[in-house]
């Protein structure tokens, strides 16, 4: 994960078109001809780069979904503390986060990596397997709204903290809790 954090650092630093492929190497801690020799273009970097840091944060994500001895709300919100969050920094405290952050997307679209169509079928399944959901589509439905909350939250958050609290909330809400933790019956 070092790896690749420290070389979208680069590209997010300095932008695209002024990173270069000496301070790549360096991020990546290897040779400017090994670089080459292995990815021959700066986009081939960038790509790899992105798609590496995605799978990891989306395996760590994937594994707090896992964990039977957390409860729902802390699963599902910690899923995407460990899917997203990691992306903020990048975002805010470089002046070309946001840059890259739409190239790594457009990338991983022209490759057919679907990233949030994966997450949002472990969401349901989770939701399933937890007896949230009655049925697949009400499921999907709401790893759905789930998955577009977390995104405006992305844009939106200025820090690590904003976006879980705006995540808890989202989380709270899909699965019909009070934000004390407790479900509510609808009776009143």
């Amino acid at each position: 994960m070092e790896t690749y954090e420290n070389v979208l650092r680069v590209f997010a630093g300095y932008g695209f078109g002024k990173a270069s492929m000496a301070e790549i190497a360096s991020a990546a801690n290897v040779s400017r001809q090994t670089l080459y020799n292995r990815f021959r273009t700066k986009k081939a970097v960038l790509s790899w780069a992105a798609a590496g840091f995605t799978e990891v944060c989306m395996a760590r994500a994937v594994a707090r979904l896992a964990d039977q001895e957390t409860d729902t709300e802390t699963a599902m919100t910690g899923c995407f503390m460990a899917w997203i969050s990691d992306v903020l920094p990048l975002l805010r405290s470089s002046p070309h986060g946001v840059e890259i952050l739409d190239m790594g997307v457009d990338t991983q679209r022209r490759e057919n990596v679907d990233r949030v169509a994966r997450m949002s079928a472990h969401l349901a399944d989770f939701m399933l397997d937890r007896g949230i959901c009655r049925n697949a589509p009400d499921a999907e439905g709401r790893a759905f709204l789930l998955i577009m909350a977390s995104k405006g939250l992305l844009l939106e958050s200025q820090d690590t903290a904003t976006f879980e609290a705006g995540m808890r909330r989202a989380v709270q809400a899909v699965l019909l809790l009070e934000p004390s933790g407790e479900t509510t019956t609808g009776e009143g």
